[in-house]
């Protein structure tokens, strides 16, 4: 295979990666790869299962365990191979930019060394997607410029994101290899992915009334005075509801789970997202 290209998408948690894989399904024809390492194009061929070896000869070693780091799936659209990661939250910068620093060195070595049969790739994009939450956007690209303008020793992210013309709320990008979506809720610019989930299903008779039963059975602060707390408190009400929505078909199923396997969210209402629509034409051009 010659032109293989590579797009690593960084996800603040187990939600997101469910709702990216979803929409990388629905709305681009992404086939999973199911295959083994040693099946992927270089450098990933020899990186992961380095990475699984070094886990195992250190089992049960807590100064492991941040360091063991994969992608949870993988993903192929046309000659491009899309890795979706769970960060484990905002501040797991120093496992990513480690992640990051040893495949620069892998991929600048994979035509000499760790060859395989489906080729190497020489490039790759990147996507860090996080929650706004009660933060400013300038303040989570801030937050992403201090994780990642260095490399090892290398300089990379500086401080001058360009917002998407197609969708300056939630979408920046850098030297056309680097972007960020954040979520939030599209009338304030603060908020969560919830907000965006909102967006395809708040009026769906059930969400109605799974909310409505959410809200009876437990309190919520959803009307604090403090606004971290606000919307925090909003976040996890949308979780319960969303949790409760899939219960017929996934019982007992995490949200993570409800979200991908439901079919609560299709097509269909995902495309009634303004925040997904715009994604999805901007991930059209960029992956």
């Amino acid at each position: 295979m010659e032109n293989i290209k590579s797009t690593l998408i960084f996800c603040e948690g187990p939600h997101d990666v469910a709702l990216i894989c979803l929409v990388l399904s629905k709305f681009f024809d992404a086939q999973e790869f199911i295959g083994k390492f040693n099946e992927l194009p270089s450098p990933f061929n020899s990186m992961y299962q380095k990475a699984i070896e070094n886990h195992a000869q250190l089992d049960l070693s807590l100064e492991m365990a941040h360091k063991f780091f994969l992608p949870d799936r993988i993903f192929t659209i046309d000659d491009t191979y899309v890795s979706v990661f769970n960060s484990g939250g905002k501040n797991r910068g120093d496992k990513i930019n480690g992640f990051i620093k040893n495949l620069w060195v892998m991929t600048e070595n994979s035509n000499t060394f760790n060859v395989s049969d489906r080729g190497s790739i020489s490039s790759h994009k990147y996507i860090f997607i996080y929650d706004a939450d009660h933060n400013s956007k300038e303040t989570i690209l801030n937050e992403i410029h201090t994780d990642f303008s260095l490399i090892g020793t290398s300089s990379w992210l500086n401080e001058n994101w360009e917002a998407h013309p197609e969708e300056p709320l939630s979408i920046y990008t850098q030297n056309g290899e680097v972007a960020a979506i954040i979520w939030c809720n599209r009338d304030t610019g603060k908020g969560t992915l919830e907000d965006v989930l909102c967006e395809c299903i708040g009026d769906d008779e059930l969400f109605g009334s799974a909310k409505e039963t959410i809200q009876r059975l437990h309190k919520w602060e959803l009307n604090s005075d403090n606004e971290q707390r606000k919307i925090a408190e909003t976040a996890k009400m949308y979780k319960a509801t969303l949790s409760l929505m899939g219960q017929r078909k996934k019982p007992g199923s995490s949200v993570n789970v409800i979200i991908s396997q439901s079919k609560i969210l299709n097509q269909e209402n995902l495309a009634k997202s303004t925040t997904i629509s715009k994604m999805v034409t901007f991930l059209n051009g960029f992956i």
